[in-house]
């Protein structure tokens, strides 16, 4: 695996955000029962932010996880699904809304800062305009003018 070290790694700051969700992965570890879907959100202005999820840990189903995701999807898909089975690709390529929250922890003897979203809200303005960013520009109309018109 290459990695640029060069590349600074910024923190989002706290406060709500308008995300795309722009890639979903799964990880599974059969040897040890764990499954974690790794899921990708892009701002506006390029930032990426990446939240794991552990659905699985020893081979438990992590309820509060399920929850989560639940939240995830329902405001991604503009739905209010509880007891369904769903396909978490489907959200690939929608927008939500999250909120950036930071938690300090320590390891090591040393104090870290962790970022997490959480708060999901659906990003759809209304019926006809389905998972679009709220403050999308809008292309400009062309209009056809003839060389007489210019040049007489």
């Amino acid at each position: 695996m290459r990695f640029n070290l060069s590349a600074e790694n910024v923190m989002l700051p706290e406060g709500e955000y308008l995300f795309k969700i722009s890639n979903i992965e799964t990880k599974i570890e059969e040897d040890f029962g764990n499954i974690t879907l790794i899921i990708t959100f892009t701002t506006n202005e390029g930032q990426n932010h990446r939240e794991y999820y552990y659905l699985m840990k020893g081979n438990v189903v992590n309820e509060i996880t399920q929850r989560v995701l639940t939240r995830l999807y329902n405001a991604a898909m503009g739905t209010n699904y509880f007891e369904v089975e769903v396909d978490f690709d489907d959200m690939l390529n929608k927008y939500v809304y999250a909120t950036v929250a930071h938690r300090e922890y320590e390891k090591n003897g040393e104090t870290r800062t962790a970022s997490n979203l959480k708060d999901y809200k659906s990003a759809l303005s209304s019926a006809s305009q389905v998972n679009q960013p709220i403050a999308q520009p809008q292309p400009q109309q062309s209009q056809s003018v003839s060389l007489k018109d210019l040049f007489g």
